[in-house]
């Protein structure tokens, strides 16, 4: 969104605002709305026994459900922001694009489209925009997954461009080439309105956060090998995945912290994300067997790996049911182990943490003791 663009819905907002004029709402499917059912409902156990064993929980598996997969085919539709909310042409807030957070209208900040200012979308569109997708790690398993599910409706439509906004599309177009929609398919567009004339909008898959239902993030994680000719990488050492260079949530001690683990793993070598090719990364995740790691960006490229571990290094005290990691769903639905261990101590100023040293090399001690016992080692 340009800054011209961002000043005016800003101060279109902000004048409605004061004048007592709300956001109106579209809360339910109008009958001008078409809906495809793209995937039915279904259910799994995600295994977390790794992580139920570390913390001595009793069940080694969460049962998850989703509801059904469904797609939105709106005609004159309104696109608004960088988040692209979605607008019906009587000018209502389509609430359900906003699914699971539809009742949580409060906690965006919704641009309103200007529709005399509309730039007009002739043909069918596809919303790859929304909620979060400047985050990579939200972009990867948020919305990706959106416009995977979608792939069969896409190709029947034939003629068609998917939607990008942001100053983000350098990396946002690698990461849909990935899954194998060519450069010439994507719609690179800054204005702060739009009006569609054939809108295709999905929305998240599950009630879960940063959580598609286990079969769109295992085509993911297919779709990155087949990209990257990564399908038999393996045999690479153990990595620990630094967040020394990150602007927050950065763990203070972490040089003290990877110097305990290699002393417990000898071959533990450090890597750093940042700059690193897409394709590096995902033959990185491809043939690491274990990945240790503050929380952040490694949790969500998990799902990039298949037959990993991956631990997760968290702020605070162990939550009273410690086998409710996101990190770890994340890691069992695409066939990857997963574990979150928790340093004991607060976040402070710029969210940034330590973790206590007495207490992770207890906790690493544990998980090997746990690994050699059901005969997994890292030399």
């Amino acid at each position: 969104m340009s800054l011209t663009d961002r000043v005016l819905h800003d101060g279109y907002a902000s004048l409605l605002r004061r004048l007592g004029r709300k956001v109106p709402l579209c809360p339910d499917v109008p009958a001008t709305v078409r809906v495809h059912t793209l995937r039915p409902a279904g259910s799994c156990i995600l295994d977390t026994a790794l992580e139920a064993e570390f913390h001595s929980c009793a069940e080694k598996g969460v049962p998850y459900e989703w509801p059904e997969w469904t797609c939105y085919e709106i005609k004159d539709a309104f696109v608004a922001g960088d988040q692209g909310f979605v607008f019906l042409p009587d000018g209502r807030f389509f609430a359900p694009s906003l699914y699971p957070n539809e009742n949580n209208l409060g906690i965006y900040k919704i641009r309103r489209p200007i529709p005399l200012l509309a730039r007009k979308i002739k043909g069918t569109i596809f919303h790859l925009t929304g909620p979060n997708h400047e985050n990579r790690g939200h972009f990867m398993l948020d919305h990706l997954p959106r416009l995977i599910v979608a792939r069969e409706l896409l190709q029947q439509i034939g003629d068609y461009q998917i939607l990008l906004t942001g100053r983000h599309i350098r990396w946002q177009r690698e990461q849909v080439r990935m899954l194998g929609f060519p450069d010439d398919r994507i719609l690179a567009c800054e204005a702060g309105t739009l009006k569609v004339e054939r809108l295709i909008h999905v929305r998240f898959g599950s009630r879960y956060s940063s959580f598609s239902p286990p079969h769109g993030l295992c085509e993911l994680r297919d779709c990155a090998a087949r990209y990257a000719e990564a399908e038999n990488e393996s045999g690479g050492p153990p990595v620990f995945l630094t967040r020394r260079d990150a602007p927050n949530r950065r763990l203070l001690n972490e040089e003290r912290i990877f110097a305990i683990a290699k002393s417990l793993i000898p071959s533990l070598t450090e890597v750093k994300l940042t700059g690193m090719p897409l394709k590096e990364q995902i033959r990185l995740f491809r043939r690491t067997p274990l990945f240790l790691s503050p929380l952040g960006q490694a949790s969500c490229n998990i799902a990039l790996s298949q037959g990993s571990t991956i631990i997760n290094l968290k702020y605070g005290p162990p939550p009273n049911d410690a086998n409710q990691s996101l990190g770890t769903f994340i890691a069992s639905a695409t066939g990857n182990r997963g574990l979150t261990i928790y340093s004991g101590t607060d976040m402070g100023e710029n969210f940034d943490w330590s973790y206590d040293e007495n207490l992770f090399t207890q906790h690493l001690t544990r998980f090997l003791e746990i690994e050699q016992r059901h005969g997994r080692t890292y030399a």
